[in-house]
């Protein structure tokens, strides 16, 4: 994938300049997170592991809420981990009627913060400089409609990978992981119809996307 030509500049100095933004589509136990870790493996790409950042900021749109909501299709795992991490950034933005929130100034400072200090659940990269690529792994939430447009609304050439894996080799990976896993997440509990809907509404919210764009921003 070439550097992409969109640009943005951080407050918070790290990002000097953002080649282009990033973000993984799909279904969970797809291999998105084997992925995610071959591409941090270039020194000019810093992809999250499941920051949430996306989610949040969507909750953002009229001001910090005084409550972060959960996303129903997951975990509250990624988006604590990095409320906690970035307090002070999020901080920063403006109460509802105080000021209109810039939400992609918060994105990129919120993603340095995470590169610079990690969170519970994301490693540092501090020796990554002027990046080409900067994005976050949430497939289903990138997948979501009204949060793919929330993405295009803020970045109009943002770039999306869509892994897609069979829906048994995903089915087996579930069970496994519920059998492996202290804390199992309510969306796995269903039955065999539930699990395999869940996939194929996903993988129909990402050919919609596909389709809207011409194709256009996907790999």
């Amino acid at each position: 994938m070439q550097r992409a030509p969109c640009a943005g500049f951080s407050k918070a100095g790290g990002f000097k300049q953002v080649a282009g933004t990033l973000f993984m589509m799909g279904n969970k136990r797809s291999g998105t997170s084997l992925l995610v870790r071959l591409l941090n493996v270039h020194p000019r790409v810093f992809i999250t592991h499941e920051s949430d950042v996306i989610w949040t900021l969507y909750q953002c749109r009229s001001g910090l809420p005084d409550r972060f909501a959960n996303y129903s299709g997951d975990g509250p795992l990624g988006m604590i981990a990095t409320l906690r991490a970035a307090a002070e950034v999020y901080r920063q933005i403006p109460a509802p009627g105080t000021g209109t929130p810039d939400l992609v100034q918060s994105f990129f400072d919120i993603q340095e913060h995470l590169r610079l200090h990690g969170s519970d659940v994301q490693q540092t990269y501090p020796g990554k400089n002027d990046l080409y690529w900067i994005g976050d792994k949430k497939p289903v939430q990138h997948a979501d409609p009204e949060l793919h447009g929330f993405i295009l609304e803020l970045w109009p050439d943002a770039r999306f990978i869509h892994v897609v894996r069979h829906p048994c080799a995903v089915y087996q990976s579930i069970q496994a992981a519920k059998k492996n896993w202290t804390t199992v997440p309510e969306y796995w509990k269903g039955d065999d119809t539930d699990i395999f809907g869940r996939w194929l509404r996903h993988e129909r919210w990402v050919l919609d996307a596909m389709e809207s764009l011409g194709g256009a921003g996907f790999s």
